[in-house]
């Protein structure tokens, strides 16, 4: 488990580097899947992009993936609602992703915890009974989260626009 401390410094660290441009380059985002035979040096996390779109509401996610940890940005964009958008941190346990969400939303600044299941075609949040933990909102049982009421999102190819 990730120490708050360890915690708040990568994320300072990822929304630091959020600032910048991205500089995509067409070859990387052709690429589908990271070669496991490389013996030399740890291969390069890549950026995969995530979408659905439900009549005129959004929810995008861009996901990176190095040595276990995951991070990137989660947005919800609803039809005639406040938007969130943020920066996700977290970890994969088998085909379960549990991250922190740092997101903003009419201003405020909020933590809570978000859970997806990947998929063949994508991802799937769950959800269940959450409770405040110091100023967080998790899970109370994280094992007994529902992913059959959400819309998955599918892989996109990265900077591709709308779906």
């Amino acid at each position: 488990m990730i120490n708050s401390n360890i915690l708040s410094t990568l994320l300072l660290i990822f929304m630091g580097a959020c600032t910048n441009p991205k500089t995509s380059t067409d070859e990387t985002s052709k690429v589908n899947s990271v070669d496991s035979s490389a013996n030399t040096a740890p291969a390069a996390s890549l950026e995969n992009c995530y979408r659905s779109k439900t009549g005129n509401s959004i929810v995008e996610m861009t996901l990176t993936e190095k040595d276990g940890l995951v991070q990137g940005t989660l947005n919800y964009l609803p039809e005639a609602k406040d938007k969130n958008t943020g920066a996700i941190i977290g970890r994969m346990t088998g085909d379960t992703l549990l991250a922190d969400y740092t997101f903003m939303s009419e201003g405020v600044e909020s933590l809570r915890q978000v859970i997806f299941l990947k998929t063949a075609q994508g991802y799937k949040e769950g959800y269940g009974p959450v409770k405040d933990q110091n100023g967080k909102m998790v899970f109370e049982d994280p094992a007994t989260v529902d992913f059959s009421q959400s819309t998955e999102l599918l892989k996109v190819e990265c900077n591709s626009g709308k779906l």
